[in-house]
C-alpha cells in the first residue's frame, strides 16, 4: 500500500533478479505485464549504470515493436532511474548525481519522462518516496492514454455548407397521439381490465 496525493493505492511490484536481466525474452514479458519500471544502479559501479541504459533501450525497443506489430500507437511506459548507495562517502562514489540525472533525462520520450532519484537501501534515505513517485507517473500516463483514446473517438468534423445542401431532407414519421403506452393499453382497458 502506498499513498499518492491523499489516495491509497496498492502497488504490485515484480522484482527481476539480476540473473534474469540477461534474458531478453524474460525482460520483454515483464515489460508487457507492467506499466512502469524502476531501473536501479549502484553509484559505486559505473557498469551498473551502463546496464540500466541497456535495459532502458530494451524497454523502448520492446514497446516500439509491440506498437508496430499491433498497428496501435506507442504505449506510454513509466521509468524511474534510481542510484543506490547515496549515503557513501564522496571518495567511493564513481557515478555522480549529475551523471545519473543526465542519463535519466536522456531516457525521456515524447509523452513519458524518466524520473531520477538517489536512495540508500542501508539508511532508508528516499526509499519511501520511490513508490509514490512511480505511482504518480503511472497515473499521469493513464490520464494521457485516456485522453488520447477520447480524442480518437471524437465525432468527425462538421460537413461544409455545400455538402449539407446536397443531403436529402428526412422527415419524421407521423406522430401517434398517446404514445406507445396508450396504444398497448387501449385494447385491454376496453375489455374491462384494470390498468395501472
Amino acid at each position: 500500500m502506498t499513498e499518492i496525493d491523499g489516495q491509497n493505492y496498492t502497488v504490485d511490484a515484480l522484482e527481476m533478479p539480476s540473473k534474469h536481466l540477461w534474458r531478453d525474452d524474460v525482460v520483454q514479458q515483464a515489460i508487457h505485464i507492467t506499466e512502469a519500471a524502476v531501473l536501479i544502479y549502484d553509484v559505486t559501479a559505473p557498469d551498473s549504470l551502463r546496464l540500466a541504459r541497456g535495459l532502458q533501450e530494451l524497454v523502448r525497443d520492446t514497446i516500439d515493436a509491440t506498437g508496430a506489430a499491433t498497428g496501435q500507437r506507442r504505449r506510454d511506459y513509466g521509468l524511474v532511474l534510481v542510484g543506490n548507495k547515496s549515503d557513501i562517502d564522496d571518495e567511493d562514489r564513481r557515478v555522480s548525481w549529475a551523471e545519473g540525472s543526465r542519463t535519466a533525462a536522456a531516457f525521456d520520450g515524447p509523452t513519458s519522462r524518466c524520473a531520477f532519484l538517489e536512495v540508500s537501501a542501508r539508511s532508508g534515505d528516499n526509499v519511501a518516496t520511490l513508490f509514490p513517485h512511480i505511482g504518480r507517473e503511472i497515473l499521469r500516463l493513464r490520464r494521457l492514454n485516456q485522453q488520447a483514446r477520447r480524442e480518437t473517438r471524437e465525432p468527425p468534423p462538421p460537413l461544409p455548407i455545400e455538402a449539407v445542401r446536397t443531403l436529402p431532407v428526412l422527415r419524421a414519421p407521423p406522430k401517434h397521439h398517446g404514445g406507445i403506452w396508450k396504444r398497448i393499453r387501449r385494447p385491454f382497458s376496453r375489455q374491462g381490465v384494470a390498468t395501472v
